[in-house]
């Protein structure tokens, strides 16, 4: 299990035991690995556990901050007096300045009981001298604390609002919740050392990859790049944007916390096929591509999203290429989305534009999708007033993913699957 892996119960994760067995198998001591689409850091972490240089790029201000708390060496010492001191105040009773959990929210998604108690639990937090490292780490479980105490459906990311009965029933207390969240980060600090490579995640666009990386003193090529990159654009996937806007909308109350705060439509936008005017209107040769890996019906918008998707990931994997040294490996975990009522064969995808870019497919594999954090079956008029409980707004979700494994070699080389 890589350091701190279930502080948050971030969306599109690859799986633990997945970014484990990989880093194992491909990594050693004193590699350069990079993760351009990082998320809350697994494949990092898993990485600097063997002695790596981890680097990661994401676009979301909440990945960032999730990948600081998880690698940051923090004092189990520190953090237990913390919560020996929280635990001993009688925190439901506080009363004091409630924060504005929800500036510019046309509803709310927090009880009256939740946003008072996540005021005081930021009250509390400010007026203790936390180093930066402890403090990260805190903010990461109020961060979680409040994705649990919000009106927000547990069964999926998107931000979908409990039925109304659900909501007036709902009774969770933050207090709680963020002191049993926090007892198990200490409880497992103690048992776990300092991780002996380094983790350093960078908030940017992989689309500009290696503009990102020259900006941040990461300009040398890289050994590895082990990475799962999203599987289709954000809006219509986990909505990346809703949700951490509403963990950043409490954290941003933190006093000394440097996290950018996002509006929910701008960090979508930034995902990849984010912004359907990244592509004019598109060419003869981006529908011949997106008809190669994608038969589905053109339902609201459906073909465009799909092509601007594929030519923002072709744009990013160009310019992974880019910064890998000659010879160096390329791992991607993909899985197949469902687009108007046909799957986008994205495992197939990369292996043409990689193999494009000068990178042989050594080998791709199947395997379950486990731990998932969505349902395998959804309805897909979750969010609408007129939902219907026909099998004919029953969607099924992705069960298997695919790991492909590239390398690259030399300029003007051979390219291609290789059998």
């Amino acid at each position: 299990m890589t350091r701190l892996s279930r502080i948050h119960p971030y969306p599109g994760m690859i799986a633990d035991d997945l970014a484990v067995e990989l880093a194992e198998a491909h990594v050693r001591r004193g590699d350069r690995v990079l993760d351009p689409f990082c998320g809350t850091g697994r494949t990092l972490l898993a990485a600097a556990q063997l002695g790596a240089t981890a680097v990661g790029v994401d676009t979301n201000p909440l990945a960032g901050l999730l990948v600081k708390a998880k690698a940051g060496r923090c004092s189990a010492k520190a953090l237990e007096r913390f919560a020996t001191e929280l635990g001993r105040r009688v925190l439901p009773g506080w009363r004091g300045i409630e924060c504005d959990l929800e500036e510019g929210r046309k509803v709310s998604w927090f009880s009256a009981k939740a946003r008072r108690e996540l005021s005081g639990l930021i009250c509390f937090i400010n007026r203790r001298n936390l180093r930066p490292q402890e403090l990260c780490l805190v903010a990461g479980i109020l961060s979680a604390t409040a994705r649990e105490v919000s009106y927000c459906r547990n069964d999926q990311w998107k931000i979908h609002r409990l039925a109304p009965a659900k909501r007036s029933a709902f009774k969770k207390s933050a207090y709680l919740v963020f002191l049993n969240r926090l007892n198990h980060v200490v409880a497992e600090l103690r048992s776990s050392g300092a991780v002996p490579g380094s983790c350093k995640a960078i908030l940017g666009d992989s689309r500009r990859l290696r503009e990102v990386l020259n900006a941040n003193s990461e300009g040398r090529r890289f050994d590895l790049v082990l990475s799962s990159p999203p599987y289709g654009d954000s809006r219509t996937t986990v909505q990346y944007g809703g949700v951490s806007t509403l963990c950043l909308g409490v954290l941003k109350h933190l006093k000394g916390l440097k996290v950018r705060y996002d509006q929910a439509g701008s960090i979508d936008r930034c995902c990849l096929g984010g912004s359907l005017q990244s592509v004019g209107r598109p060419s003869r040769h981006l529908e011949q591509m997106a008809g190669r890996f994608w038969s589905g019906r053109d339902t609201r918008g459906s073909k465009r999203r799909v092509i601007v998707f594929l030519n923002d990931l072709e744009q990013c994997c160009r310019e992974i290429v880019s910064v890998m040294k000659v010879d160096g490996t390329a791992i991607f975990v993909v899985a197949r989305r469902t687009v108007g009522g046909s799957r986008v064969k994205l495992d197939r995808y990369l292996v043409d534009v990689m193999g494009r870019l000068g990178c042989t497919c050594e080998r791709v594999t199947k395997r379950r999708i486990s731990g998932k954090l969505t349902p395998y079956v959804i309805h897909s008029r979750g969010n609408s007033s007129r939902r219907s409980q026909g099998r004919r707004w029953r969607v099924a979700t992705m069960r298997e993913e695919y790991v492909l494994f590239f390398k690259k070699g030399p300029p003007n080389g051979p390219a291609g699957l290789r059998n």
